[in-house]
C-alpha cells in the first residue's frame, strides 16, 4: 500500500477573529492526516517607532516598549503552538518580520506549500481600492491555490 505524501499547508495567523475563523474552517473542511501545517505570523515590529521623529522618547522607554512587544509576540507564538497541539495537527509555528502579504507569499514558496489559508478582514471596497488588502495581494502573487475565509458575522 502506498503511503500518502505529506503536504505542507500555510495558514496565516494574526490573532484576529478572522484568522481564527480561517484556522477553524481549515480544520473542518480541508484538514487531512498527511497535512503538515505551518501557522505563520508576521508581526508588525516596533510600530511605536514609526511615528513622527522628534518627541520626547528616550532610550529606556524605547527599550521597555521593545521588551513589552517581544514578550507579547512570544506569548502569541506559544498560543499558536498550543493550538496545533490541542488540535492534534502536525506542524510548526513560524514568525517572519516584514510586510505580511509579501512574507506569506515568500514563506509559501520557500516551504513549498500545497495551498494557503487566510482570513479576510472585510475592508470596504473604497479602503481596499486605496490601500489594497493582504488577501488580494496573496491571491494575485501566490504560486498555489489560496483559500480566503470570510465569515459574514465578522463583517459589518
Amino acid at each position: 500500500m502506498a503511503t500518502m505524501q505529506e503536504k505542507y499547508i500555510l495558514i496565516a495567523m494574526d490573532g484576529s477573529d478572522h484568522s481564527e475563523f480561517a484556522f477553524n474552517w481549515y480544520l473542518e473542511n480541508l484538514h487531512r492526516p498527511n497535512h503538515y501545517v505551518i501557522l505563520l505570523h508576521c508581526p508588525r515590529k516596533h510600530s511605536f517607532i514609526q511615528g513622527p521623529l522628534g518627541g520626547t522618547a528616550n532610550t529606556q522607554s524605547i527599550q521597555a516598549a521593545i521588551a513589552k512587544e517581544e514578550k507579547k509576540e512570544k506569548a502569541f507564538l506559544e498560543t499558536l503552538s498550543k493550538k496545533l497541539k490541542d488540535s492534534e495537527i502536525g506542524g510548526k509555528v513560524k514568525s517572519v518580520s516584514g510586510k505580511a502579504e509579501e512574507m506569506i507569499v515568500k514563506v509559501a514558496k520557500d516551504e513549498n506549500v500545497s495551498f494557503i489559508v487566510i482570513g479576510c478582514h472585510g475592508k470596504s471596497k473604497v479602503r481596499r481600492t486605496l490601500m489594497g488588502s493582504i488577501s488580494d495581494y496573496v491571491i494575485h502573487h501566490a504560486h498555489v491555490p489560496v483559500f480566503v475565509c470570510r465569515h459574514d458575522s465578522l463583517h459589518h
